[in-house]
């Protein structure tokens, strides 16, 4: 029998990533949206986790731990020189903590649990002989919810190799905010096209913002949709409305907590939080067709409304292409290839960082 580990309060934002907000590496400003409570100085050790989360034997948040140092040092010197100037096994570490970051959080948590209670409810309710279980009530959940994702890492991270990677600089009087759900998935191209189903990391058009700093957001784009003139992979940002945008996108796909500089001014973050306005998991788990034949699908948590960020322009002859509003959109060449069976993922690249593989085993 598994021991039960000491560390009960398990981050799904990690400490090391909230610090990076912190003015005194202890605490970071917070706004909590269950008490609709602004704190100045919330303790790191108090915000952004769960009892629990990653299973009682501790073994995946030891996992994390052993990546967390390698990640800190690197996005530490992107911070410290404002530059992407980073070796290979920097660059697919950093792919990895961004991918790793969206499957642990606790939103991917509760949609997974959501997921399986629905499906255990629907498989009981087939039987006209159970009494009928409603869709409200829990009766099922996955021990560690976010295992599956996370151990997916290895297999999906390819899909990012085609992505561009830029440093977003904040040259402004304005400040990146942060949430706990700091990945945050775009798609502007689909938006532009009036796109209303959902999309993932392999769709044309996948756009990805990382803020990593009140002054650095890390951004990862389809570069055979957009453009965006950089130099040497950093972008200067120098409106505050373009920042205003940003803060407004990053507070849309939060959850339960935002994170700031602690001190970060109150009077902008009463201007974001004016219209309560942020994303919502999308409640059509089960679909029924009017023969009464069920389909379950597993919700995507994507962002579907346009923040017209500007300047990210869509290439010429990408408007050209005609995506069906009622289909799903198209996938990247490289999401093909890894649907063939014949590909193989480079694991050169991927599977070992400084003698760490990527991958979870859980011990008996």
């Amino acid at each position: 029998m598994n021991n039960k580990t000491e560390k009960v309060y398990q981050h799904f934002v990690p400490k090391f990533y909230l610090r990076l907000f912190s003015t005194n590496r202890n605490s970071v400003g917070a706004y909590i949206f269950n008490d609709e409570r602004y704190v100045k100085n919330a303790s790191l050790d108090s915000v952004g986790g769960v009892d629990y989360l990653y299973g009682e034997d501790g073994q995946i948040e030891d996992w994390f731990s052993e990546f967390e140092g390698l990640w800190n040092n690197t996005i530490k010197k992107i911070i410290q020189t404002n530059s992407l100037e980073i070796d290979k096994e920097d660059y697919a570490s950093l792919l990895f903590f961004i991918f790793l970051s969206d499957a642990r959080s606790k939103t991917t948590a509760d949609i997974n649990n959501k997921f399986i209670n629905e499906l255990a409810i629907l498989t009981n309710n087939v039987d006209p002989q159970n009494s009928k279980i409603k869709y409200s009530q829990k009766i099922v959940e996955y021990e560690v919810p976010n295992y599956y994702p996370i151990t997916s890492a290895e297999s999906v991270i390819p899909i990012l190799l085609d992505l561009k990677l830029v440093l977003l600089i904040n040259n402004t009087s304005s400040e990146f905010i942060t949430s706990d759900c700091f990945v945050c998935k775009y798609n502007q191209f689909l938006l532009d096209k009036k796109h209303i189903f959902g999309y993932g990391y392999g769709t044309i058009g996948f756009q990805c913002f990382i803020p990593i700093s009140p002054n650095h957001c890390l951004l990862l784009y389809d570069p055979s949709i957009y453009e965006l003139k950089t130099i040497n992979n950093t972008f200067t940002i120098n409106d505050n409305k373009e920042i205003y945008k940003l803060n407004k996108l990053f507070y849309y796909n939060s959850d339960k907590y935002l994170f700031f500089n602690n001190e970060y001014d109150k009077n902008r973050l009463d201007i974001l939080l004016k219209n309560n306005d942020r994303l919502k998991i999308d409640d059509n788990t089960i679909l029924k067709s009017d023969d009464n034949q069920y389909m379950l699908r597993l919700p995507n948590r994507c962002i579907k409304k346009n923040f017209n960020i500007s300047f990210i322009k869509t290439k010429k002859q990408a408007n050209r292409i005609i995506i069906e509003t009622h289909q799903s959109a198209p996938i990247r060449p490289i999401a093909e290839k890894l649907d063939d069976s014949e590909y193989e993922t480079p694991k050169d690249i991927l599977n070992q960082i400084e003698g760490k593989k990527f991958f979870v085993q859980k011990k008996d």
